[in-house]
């Protein structure tokens, strides 16, 4: 099929989250809805987003993530929920790979996966796995009656700690979708965004990447170009006087 049209022709995946935190895991969203620092200048450069499908909310019992909360049990690892979790990744896992190959197919560039990259879903490596992350956090003294985002962050590690750690875990979406990627020979960056670093500097770290300005060096530039044009007419006022 020939045609022209306007498009660009690209687009990077994201993790559900990265456009919709509604979807975070209850008590861990670091922002109100979308992370706009980066989509935002994402979206202005005319590239499109692809919204990944959020596993967890999908296999733990919806945006409440009830199974987390009324049916994990250390004794009790034998629920369906539980076992078929990893099933149920690669299964979605596949499907966004036939998505991302439709696309390359079709001549599209696929400049990058954004990933949460301390999720035991959507992460790669060093991560905690499912479940053992969430009995951890209830030897830690965390319950799911009661989810403070200030509280919980404040416990978060980065992969980096993680690694030391000896965490040797790997995403159980994330790992599935790059190793479908590498089997089709489909090779795309990643690039990870960690909640418990600072959002500003993983921003400009991510647009970076892509070859885009921070939406504060865009509103600089406007600045810069705003204050330039004013001068200029103020300069030939002067002359006209």
């Amino acid at each position: 099929m020939k045609f022209q049209d306007r498009r660009s022709k690209k687009i990077v995946f994201v993790s559900h989250c990265i456009i919709n935190c509604n979807n975070k895991f209850p008590g861990y969203a670091d922002i109100a809805g979308a992370y706009t620092d980066f989509v935002i200048p994402i979206l202005e450069a005319g590239i499109g987003i692809f919204q990944m499908p959020c596993c967890e909310a999908l296999g733990w019992g919806g945006v409440g993530r009830r199974h987390i909360e009324f049916d994990l049990d250390k004794n009790r690892l034998d629920q369906d929920w539980i076992k078929e979790y990893p099933q149920l990744c690669t299964w979605w896992a596949n499907w966004t790979a036939d998505r991302l190959q439709d696309y390359v197919v079709n001549g599209y560039k696929i400049l990058a996966i954004i990933h949460i990259q301390d999720s035991p879903t959507c992460g790669l490596d060093f991560v905690d796995p499912f479940p053992q992350i969430h009995f951890d956090l209830l030897d830690r003294g965390v319950t799911w009656k009661n989810l403070v985002f200030e509280q919980l962050i404040a416990n978060l590690e980065t992969p980096e700690e993680m690694a030391r750690r000896g965490a040797v875990g790997t995403g159980a979406f994330g790992g599935a979708l790059r190793d479908e990627l590498c089997r089709r020979s489909l090779d795309v960056p990643w690039l990870g965004y960690v909640p418990s670093k600072p959002i500003e500097e993983q921003s400009q770290q991510i647009l970076n990447a892509l070859g885009l300005k921070s939406k504060q060096n865009i509103e600089d530039s406007t600045s810069d170009s705003i204050g330039a044009i004013q001068g200029e007419e103020e300069r030939r006022k002067g002359f006209g006087d």
